[in-house]
């Protein structure tokens, strides 16, 4: 019995780990997207190297903000301790952007 319940306790573990990094890939694609979207509002850098356009303080903040938190979402899912179990990283991962995208 013991052994049982050992390896369903594993196997549950495996499903929650899957579940979690499949939850930080899809953190990591907000939080990108977030820079992108902040990114979009700046000025042009042309405008700016012209003089006919600056990034204000506020905007910098919130380009650092975001960069901070797609960078903490990034190594969240680097340091993910499922991927120390994958053999085939490369085949791995296109497995968890499929799954983060169809919800499986």
């Amino acid at each position: 019995m013991m052994v049982f319940t050992t390896a369903l306790t594993a196997v549950s573990s495996h499903e929650q780990n899957h579940e979690d990094l499949i939850a930080a890939w899809r953190a990591y694609n907000e939080a990108d997207a977030r820079v992108q979207e902040v990114t979009a509002a700046l000025p042009s850098s042309v405008a700016v190297l012209d003089g006919k356009a600056e990034f204000t303080d506020e905007q910098r903040a919130e380009l650092a903000e975001a960069r901070a938190a797609r960078l903490a979402c990034l190594e969240a899912l680097i340091d993910h301790p499922e991927w120390q179990s994958v053999d085939n990283k490369l085949a791995a991962q296109k497995e968890l952007r499929l799954a983060a995208r169809t919800g499986e």
